[in-house]
């Protein structure tokens, strides 16, 4: 199975990560204020035929539930993280929510938090 995987991970995934995650670093998501990215979430899931349930958690800030219906034989997966980020800091030389990519890194608010991994989790439902 890693092997079949390894393969389907190639350069047009890596893009699609990256423009994911970029995505995602534009939408402010700050703390109790994650409903904005909780919709760009759960709209890319459904646009591939997840059944997606927004939990609200309070007036601007929402949980986004997933069921995605495997195409292949096997066990079932969960992929878990957190939306929201820390408020920026003193110290940005730049925008915050604008990402900017230099030397293979991409820098914005979260870029090196679960922005990242939500971006993964995105494009490998994209696979499925």
């Amino acid at each position: 199975m890693y092997k079949e995987l390894e393969k389907m991970i190639d350069e047009e995934f890596f893009c699609k990560t990256i423009d994911s995650l970029k995505e995602l670093i534009k939408i402010p998501s700050i703390s109790c204020n994650e409903k904005a990215v909780a919709r760009y979430i759960g709209n890319r899931l459904e646009s591939i035929g997840a059944e997606v349930i927004f939990q609200s958690v309070s007036e601007n800030s929402q949980n986004v539930i997933a069921t995605i219906e495997g195409n292949q034989p096997g066990m079932d997966i969960l992929l878990a993280g957190h939306m929201d980020t820390v408020p920026p800091m003193n110290g940005w030389d730049t925008d915050p929510f604008n990402p900017i990519e230099e030397s293979d890194r991409i820098y914005g608010l979260g870029s090196s938090d679960m922005q990242a991994g939500i971006a993964i989790a995105i494009s490998l439902a994209e696979m499925f």
